[in-house]
Formats: structure tokens, C-alpha cells, sequence
């Protein structure tokens, strides 16, 4: 049984690499801007701001500038806390 566990810790790392390469897919967000934002339409290219309610388009790279402020196609968010906003600036 002990090669079984083995096995199945095997097969998990080589699915998560392929996965990987779609880090925001559905079931596979490892992205951290997800932990501040929610996906709207379950596509990803929208995403709502835990923060100011604001939905931001363009999925969660343009939502992380939105968190930091630093894109200027983005509204910048007035409510984030500035630890998270300096996490999203690095």
C-alpha cells in the first residue's frame, strides 16, 4: 500500500505542472489576487473587489493592479489595506 500512496503523490505533482501552466483555470486558482477578489461570470476575466465592490474586466492580472493601484487603466481601490496593496506592488 505504501507504493500506492507513493504513487498517487506521484501522479499529484506531474497534474498540478500540467495544470499549472492555467494557474487561474476553474478548481486550479493559485493565484494570489484570488484571495482578495471574486470571479463573476466563473471565466476569470471578471473579477469583483472584496474590498469596494468594484468588478473589475480583464481578469485578475488588471485586478491585482487595481488592488496596488499602479496600472492606469485601472481604477485604483481606496479601501485596500496598504499591507495587501504593498503584497499586490510586489
Amino acid at each position: 500500500m505504501s507504493g500506492n500512496a507513493s504513487n498517487s503523490g506521484e501522479v499529484n505533482p506531474s497534474v498540478s505542472s500540467s495544470v499549472s501552466r492555467s494557474k487561474n483555470a476553474i478548481g486550479n486558482r493559485s493565484d494570489i489576487g484570488w484571495k482578495y477578489g471574486f470571479d463573476v461570470n466563473g471565466n476569470g476575466r471578471k473579477v469583483k473587489c472584496n474590498y469596494c465592490s468594484k468588478i473589475v474586466s480583464g481578469g485578475i492580472f488588471r485586478f491585482k493592479h487595481h488592488l496596488a493601484g499602479t496600472r492606469e487603466d485601472s481604477e485604483p481601490c481606496a479601501s485596500v489595506p496598504d499591507e495587501i496593496k504593498n503584497l499586490m506592488i510586489k
